[in-house]
């Protein structure tokens, strides 16, 4: 998060009055007590968190994680604490924010990745925030659940949106994006 306000004051740009959390998974998590304004999360999301914080109780738990995640265990070496805190804001099927000459459809979807998926389309953008939505689902050892990822491919198509962003690449356009996943 400091690189993130880091960046912004470069650009002379204030720090954000919203942050979506695309789903529950550590690396998209486990830094929202440094956001500033409101966190927005499915409520899946915010159940999922509860449960982890109750789990870090057990150091047998948080032994395991870092040792299964070298990420994960390099981010929390040193027995740096963890701090796991809900979505300030949430919701169950979609939420729309007026961001004055824009609009952030926020919405909830099945994917291959995890139950409690978002995505963030910006039609006047035309651009589609897909967090880690495309990848497999790696607290089932990978799973790739291909119903599920066809059901996101055909949900992509009827999106107005011409580029998709994913939250470990460089944007993609639409049909870059179609054409990968149709293919995997």
């Amino acid at each position: 998060m400091l690189i993130v306000e880091k960046a912004l004051e470069a650009q002379k740009l204030k720090k954000p009055d919203f942050t979506v959390i695309t789903h529950w998974h550590w690396d998209h998590t486990f830094g929202m007590h440094h956001i500033s304004g409101s966190s927005i999360a499915h409520n899946k999301t915010n159940e999922f968190l509860g449960k982890e914080k109750t789990k870090l109780f057990d150091k047998a738990y948080l032994d395991f994680l870092k040792n299964d995640d070298k990420c994960f265990g390099k981010e929390y070496e040193n027995n740096k604490k963890v701090v796991i805190v809900q979505a300030d804001i949430q919701f169950q099927e979609s939420l729309a924010l007026n961001l004055g000459r824009m609009t952030a459809k926020i919405f909830h979807t099945e994917s291959p990745h995890s139950d409690d998926t978002v995505l963030i389309y910006i039609p006047e953008e035309k651009i589609l925030f897909l967090g880690d939505a495309t990848s497999e689902d790696f607290f089932n050892d990978g799973f790739m659940d291909k119903e599920k990822l066809w059901a996101l491919i055909n949900l992509i198509e009827k999106i107005d949106c011409k580029f998709c962003i994913l939250s470990h690449t460089e944007p993609l356009t639409k049909s870059g994006l179609l054409y990968y996943l149709k293919s995997i």
